[in-house]
């Protein structure tokens, strides 16, 4: 029996397209696709969510291959692109409520910077969370299945227990292959409520 739901963050309880971002401060033509090819698509935004690099190192890193007048620009992503508005994806925050109420224990996992724990009651749902685990802050990326464990033994809670909800295939089958439930988003969320009754979640 399922009593532990795991979400994910971004592109399941919020949405997350560094398009959107981009648009929130204006950029748009060659500068935008500049910043998405050399700060979003690199290496060094999954380092940070692996904790493998500081924001500052990140910072000098993506500077020393784009154009001079975007530099401000990188150094706003990745400090502080979590003050931009949040978009919920919808429906989400009354879904965690609804399984609040049912008697389900929430929990959030998600690939994400240092810089989560300054926004996290902003995530949609984030009140009804019992605990949560950072990417860079255990230093282990999904779809390790290493981190997986890490949540169970971090709140005690039983694989055969747990289901996880992510938009990433490759986490969703690394948490089903530590034997817990599983589901892919697809940004539907009447997919998302028949997956989870299947499961025998009630909602």
């Amino acid at each position: 029996m399922i009593r532990n739901i795991l979400f994910d963050m971004g592109q399941v309880l919020i949405r997350w397209v560094p398009e959107d971002l981009l648009k929130a401060r204006n950029i748009t033509g060659e500068d935008a696709e500049e910043l998405l090819r050399e700060l979003f698509r690199e290496w060094e935004w999954v380092a940070l969510d692996a904790g493998a690099i500081t924001p500052e190192d990140a910072v000098k890193s993506v500077c020393a291959r784009v154009s001079p007048h975007l530099h401000t620009d990188v150094e706003y992503y990745i400090t502080s692109w979590w003050k931009l508005p949040f978009i919920e994806n919808p429906g989400m925050h009354d879904l965690v409520k609804t399984l609040k109420e049912n008697g389900y224990h929430i929990y959030l996992l998600s690939n994400a910077s240092i810089y989560q724990k300054d926004y996290c009651e902003r995530i949609p749902g984030s009140e009804y969370f019992e605990g949560r685990v950072t990417s860079s802050e255990v230093g282990m990326l999904k779809p390790d299945r290493e981190i997986f464990r890490y949540i169970c033994r971090k709140y005690d809670l039983k694989v055969e227990e747990c289901c996880f909800i992510d938009d990433g295939p490759a986490n969703v089958f690394a948490a089903m292959q530590e034997g817990m439930s599983g589901i892919v988003y697809h940004q539907d969320k009447d997919h998302l409520y028949n997956a989870l009754r299947k499961h025998g979640i009630r909602i």
